[in-house]
């Protein structure tokens, strides 16, 4: 029997032997397929990330699209604006400049209007200078001839004066006395 018994031990450790292998081999297997598992749902989940993150790139290039046209509209708005505001510039240093001209003819015109105000007050004195002083001189004359014709003693001369006409044809020729007579004092 014990013999039986060692080769149903011998069978059974075969048999073991050959369930440990296969265990040992289906564990490997199953280690496989973990890892082929593992692998799949690694791939899964990255492609899942791929998905993901594919979204996220869209969604952010729309972001991005709207915020470049946001970006170039307010652009376009401040290029806008500050051509109007140039423009405002323009037009306003235009109309400061013709101020600035207009202001410049007036005040030169008002220091014409002074200066022949002025020109025109020492032109009057003048003239009532030179007037007063004629005025003087007059009277200085008019004394002066006064006393000299005062002093000059009365005189009457009588003058003849004869005259004579001649005619180019000299057939009448006219003769002619006048006489003239002046008293002086």
């Amino acid at each position: 029997m014990r013999r039986k018994k060692n080769s149903n031990t011998t069978e059974e450790t075969n048999e073991r032997d050959d369930l440990i292998d296969l265990i040992r081999a289906l564990s490997t297997e199953v280690t496989k397929l973990n890892g082929q598992i593992a692998g799949r749902k690694q791939v899964i989940a990255l492609t899942d990330d791929i998905a993901r993150l594919k979204e996220e790139v869209t969604e952010l290039q729309i972001a991005r699209s709207k915020l470049d046209e946001e970006y170039a509209r307010k652009e376009r708005e401040t290029e806008h604006k500050v051509g109007l505001a140039k423009d405002q510039f323009d037009a306003e240093k235009k109309q400061h400049e013709k101020e600035f001209e207009l202001s410049k003819r007036e005040a030169l015109l008002e220091v014409q209007r002074t200066n022949l105000a002025e020109d025109k007050r020492r032109f009057e004195e003048h003239i009532e200078f030179v007037e007063n002083e004629t005025r003087e001189h007059m009277a200085d004359i008019r004394g002066l001839l006064e006393q000299v014709m005062e002093r000059i003693p009365v005189v009457s001369v009588g003058v003849k004066q004869t005259i004579t006409e001649k005619n180019d044809g000299g057939t009448n020729g006219t003769v002619s006395t006048r006489r003239r007579t002046t008293t002086r004092r």
